[in-house]
């Protein structure tokens, strides 16, 4: 007697098909907003990293009853960016804040990190100086971060790199002119070139308005200082660059393909040709210049002076960004002039 045999059951080729261009459809569609899904909580991440050093400069300010010096030079004022004699950068001296207490603590302030020779090394400061910290890099940062070898000596562990940085001047960021009288609007929370860091007081337009901590990028290049956190140099944001022949208003996320775009960091011997935003161009008068940069759509964030923390958007008003950097430019009368 013959078994009765069901027929076989399956899919045909068609609706397998048919099923497969389905799935690629949904994927297609549910890929943007997994990818906008670690974009935001990576941002939450930044937010979050910058919000704690906003905290860490209000716990030191409770502690010296200002910010930190924007840079520490053991020759006095007035020294440029690539002077040796520098010995603390705002994030050196802010590592107690920052829960880095046995990092501080190895590092001797009266001696600088970098040194013209072999034979006069700082080897422990050096050692801190090369010291990634995670809270300093942004998650959204794509770029290998690679460090910055000072005049190549490869003898002595490099500089770690970081994404956030203080705010030097709504001007030249290596300018003393914005310490006179006439140029107080363009003075910001931080001159490393004056050694000076600002207290409450000083911020006229209010803490609330005033932009003191702004994200920024760093190149895989070796020879490349921007977001080096351990040297005054290295790691800051200025409003504007300075040329004999033009003026460029350096707002977040500045195109730096035009020539007049450029970061002008203290050292840059190389560039990315494609990436809009890390070309760079070499220093000029002692004045480097590093714009606000992020990796998130539309904008960057900030640290404002009361330790919240803002998303800038990309088009933001040029003269409005400028006076946010600024510790003092509320009053409409005061002319915006360049040094």
């Amino acid at each position: 007697m013959r078994r009765y045999r069901p027929p076989y059951k399956g899919f045909t080729l068609v609706e397998l098909l048919v099923v497969i261009a389905i799935i690629g459809i949904l994927v297609a569609l549910l890929l943007p907003a997994i990818q906008s899904a670690r974009e935001a909580a990576r941002r939450a991440q930044c937010s979050n990293n910058m919000r704690q050093i906003g905290l860490a400069l209000h716990n030191y300010h409770d502690i010296h009853h200002q910010f930190p010096p924007g840079g520490v030079n053991y020759r006095g004022r007035g020294q440029n960016p690539r002077s040796t004699s520098w010995t603390a950068s705002v994030m050196l001296q802010l590592l107690p804040q920052m829960e880095q207490q046995a990092l501080f603590d190895r590092y001797d302030f009266s001696n600088p990190p970098m040194i013209h020779s072999p034979r006069t090394h700082f080897e422990e400061n050096q050692e801190v100086a090369a010291t990634e910290i995670p809270t300093l890099i942004c998650p959204s940062e794509t770029v290998d971060r690679t460090t910055y070898w000072y005049r190549h000596w490869d003898w002595r562990p490099g500089f770690a790199k970081g994404n956030y940085g203080p705010i030097y001047s709504g001007c030249c960021a290596w300018s003393s002119n914005c310490f006179s009288t006439s140029m107080m609007q363009h003075r910001a929370a931080f001159n490393a070139s004056q050694m000076y860091g600002a207290s409450m007081a000083d911020i006229f337009d209010g803490t609330s308005n005033t932009i003191v901590y702004a994200e920024l990028l760093t190149s895989r290049s070796g020879l490349d200082s921007r977001g080096v956190w351990a040297h005054p140099g290295g790691a800051f944001v200025s409003g504007s660059h300075r040329h004999p022949d033009f003026d460029i208003r350096m707002t977040p996320n500045v195109d730096a393909r035009d020539d007049r775009g450029m970061d002008r960091p203290m050292s840059c011997r190389s560039h990315i040709a494609t990436d809009r935003y890390l070309r760079c161009g070499g220093m000029i008068s002692n004045r480097p210049n590093h714009a606000a940069r992020s990796r998130h759509p539309g904008g960057v964030h900030v640290t404002m002076g009361d330790a919240s923390v803002r998303f800038i958007q990309d088009e933001i008003d040029p003269e409005t960004y400028i006076r946010m950097l600024s510790i003092a430019a509320r009053d409409a009368d005061i002319p915006v002039s360049w040094p």
